[in-house]
């Protein structure tokens, strides 16, 4: 028993020794990818600063500069230029040797440690196993703390899938929002007298609108049923029927065109309402998400340490 208990805790600290140098090879891996880009980068520079050094030293460049009494000034500007990049590569070059030297001394180290990961869950799993059949208040708290873990993943599940569906109805809320927004410029331009390109331009926002809304419906609809306690209206309508917009069209009067307008900032009220209870709502589902990783996390530590120590 305390062989087991002891190769268990072995095994924990090549797990977490592994995890650490995997985490740290992948930290050096991005910076030497980002370092081997600097350096390709300062030796195009570098190419380009040479050959223009070169062009500068002799032939008619060399000529052309004299004659301006400029030469002496550009080429000294082109040797520092070109003696910046000679550093620059130089150093780079110098920071990517030691990268490389570090993770090859990490990859060494994490050979040894083999596949740490499966070494330790299958000598946990059998841990785990004899307890459960030796049966006994460790077996029990082992149970119960499994049944609690269970739980609380499908309070997860739950939560996260809720979430999803609330990030895809503010998708849609956002969108019905722009085009509300288009349609009251157009209406505010059209009661000042904008003409029937307006009303068009107007009308077509509402539609766009309106299309929007009645994909929105049945997003709230699987929303209200992820969440039994939450009320939200989506009966929202942004179309204008009937006499107001034929009235809107054909007779572009102040009236209707006041009469829309003021339907349109009703619709945007009804919607930022839906809007605003949507977000509390994603609130209160992400700080339960949190609340129950947060039991789940400490749940698998009391497991860890029951079976480490049994």
């Amino acid at each position: 028993m305390d062989t087991e208990k002891i190769d268990l805790g072995i095994l924990r600290e090549k797990l977490e020794r592994a995890r650490r140098i995997d985490a740290l090879a992948a930290e050096l891996a991005g910076r030497l990818d980002r370092q081997r880009a600097s350096a390709s980068e300062t030796a195009a520079a570098l190419e380009k600063s040479r050959t223009s050094l070169g062009r500068m030293e002799k032939g008619v460049v060399k000529a052309f500069y004299t004659l301006l009494n400029k030469r002496d000034e550009r080429t000294e500007k082109l040797r520092q230029e070109t003696a910046r990049y000679e550093a620059e590569a130089r150093q780079t070059g110098l920071q990517i040797s030691e990268l490389e030297r570090e993770l090859t001394k990490l990859g060494e180290e994490r050979a040894e440690l083999g596949d740490a990961e499966a070494a330790y869950h299958a000598a946990f799993g059998a841990r785990a196993e004899a307890i459960m059949a030796a049966g006994g208040p460790a077996a029990d708290r082992l149970a119960q703390l499994r049944r609690d873990m269970d739980e609380q993943n499908g309070v997860i599940a739950e939560t996260e899938e809720a979430l999803e569906i609330g990030r895809q109805v503010l998708a849609k809320i956002v969108r019905i929002e722009d085009h509300l927004e288009g349609a009251e410029t157009w209406g505010a331009y059209d009661l000042m007298g904008g003409g029937g390109i307006s009303g068009l331009a107007k009308h077509s926002q509402l539609d766009d609108a309106q299309t929007e809304a009645n994909e929105l419906r049945p997003l709230l609809e699987r929303y209200r049923s992820e969440l039994a306690d939450v009320s939200i209206d989506g009966d929202i309508q942004v179309q204008i029927e009937g006499m107001l917009k034929f009235a809107d069209f054909f007779l572009d009067g102040f009236f209707a065109d006041a009469s829309v307008l003021k339907k349109i900032h009703q619709s945007q009220e009804k919607i930022a309402a839906t809007k605003e209870k949507v977000e509390l709502v994603q609130r209160r589902l992400d700080s339960s998400r949190r609340e129950a990783q947060s039991r789940l996390e400490e749940l698998d530590r009391q497991e860890s340490e029951l079976i480490i120590n049994a």
